[in-house]
């Protein structure tokens, strides 16, 4: 049986001693929240809606709640990995705008800071960022995009920070490919059978299928470059339509993909769909976003129309034949995952905060 949980308050417009609402302007916008136990809280509307800005409005409340839910998940998945958190602070922000005739939020973006004592898995904290996103009861119950963009640090150990260039350069030599995050370089984590697998297929497919046309297909080892957001990535897979727009001064950097493909891991498969997919989008030539997930017949896919709105189709199941819209091309399933293994996967028990 599903374990629910109930919570009451008792909202007070304690305005009302002001004037009543005679007019938009005239009335005050003041309320109190009182909870048994706990001590009243007192709040206002925005000022844009001509509210007390001294007080918490709701949408601070709201922006509140996704900040601390996160905070209070990523603190328990990592003291249960054998994290040491030592401090944690997070400069939310969210936006507000009116869509589909409606005053809604349409994005809030996380910037968690978190220092972590020194031996500890870095990685593996910063991995768990993820995972908090997932688990998140507030962030599970909003129907807009909860981003994260976290800031690790560890403990008694200076956080470097790289210039682009700085980075391009370690790039050339480096062992291992990494993300580069405004600032910041990222270990990108090794691939797995089913994954490397499944890249194949949909290159050696796309190869084929756009053989003698005015587009080529690119492989993980090429780096992204997207300049608003001074980001540096590996897509697993990118088509370029004509011929390839080079960082200037480089040959390993592109800059103008309209299709892009990724295979989605365990780490990856909340991070790729939101905070990456607004990442590409601010390309002009990005035109189409495909998602495949690794453990089952399943591919979700954003197609950007002439009015420039971003239309979301998804396949599921082994008959489905998957549409790359961009590029013209169509390829099966059972092309998709030729040769993968789909692994039993446990059940994963999300517990309370």
């Amino acid at each position: 049986m599903t374990k629910e949980h109930l919570y009451r308050i008792n909202t007070v417009w304690t305005g009302a001693s002001q004037g009543s609402t005679s007019s938009y302007d005239a009335y005050s916008r003041e309320y109190a929240i009182n909870i048994e136990g706990k001590p009243p809280f007192v709040g206002s509307a925005d000022p844009t809606f001509r509210g007390d800005a001294s007080l918490y409005n709701p949408e601070d409340l709201l922006l509140m709640a996704l900040s601390a839910c996160h905070m209070l998940s990523y603190l328990a998945l990592c003291a249960r990995a054998g994290i040491r958190v030592v401090s944690y602070s997070d400069a939310a922000t969210g936006k507000m705008a009116q869509k589909d005739g409606k005053i809604r939020f349409t994005e809030v973006i996380l910037h968690p800071l978190v220092t972590i004592e020194a031996g500890d898995d870095l990685e593996k904290a910063r991995s768990l960022h993820d995972n908090a996103h997932h688990v998140c009861f507030i962030a599970n119950s909003v129907n807009f995009s909860v981003l994260h963009e976290a800031k690790m640090l560890v403990k008694n150990q200076p956080n470097k920070f790289y210039t682009a260039d700085e980075y391009r350069k370690l790039e050339e030599t480096a062992e291992f490919i990494n993300e580069y995050r405004d600032g910041e370089i990222v270990q990108i984590a090794g691939s797995t059978i089913n994954r490397s697998q499944i890249k194949g297929n949909i290159c050696a497919g796309l190869h084929t299928a756009l053989r003698g046309k005015n587009a080529k297909v690119f492989i993980s080892g090429l780096r992204l470059w997207i300049p608003r957001y001074r980001r540096g990535t590996y897509p697993d897979l990118m088509v370029i339509e004509g011929e390839p727009v080079f960082t200037e001064g480089r040959s390993d950097e592109i800059l103008n993909p309209m299709l892009i493909v990724e295979v989605l891991s365990k780490s990856t498969k909340n991070f790729d769909p939101e905070d990456k997919f607004r990442l590409y989008r601010s390309i002009p030539e990005f035109r189409e976003y495909v998602l495949v997930n690794q453990s089952e017949f399943l591919v979700a896919q954003y197609i950007k129309t002439e009015s420039n709105e971003w239309l979301f189709r998804e396949y599921e199941g082994e008959s489905a034949i998957v549409s790359f819209a961009s590029v013209e091309v169509q390829m099966s399933m059972l092309d998709i995952y030729e040769l993968v293994v789909f692994e039993t996967l446990e059940t994963e028990v999300q517990e309370e905060n």
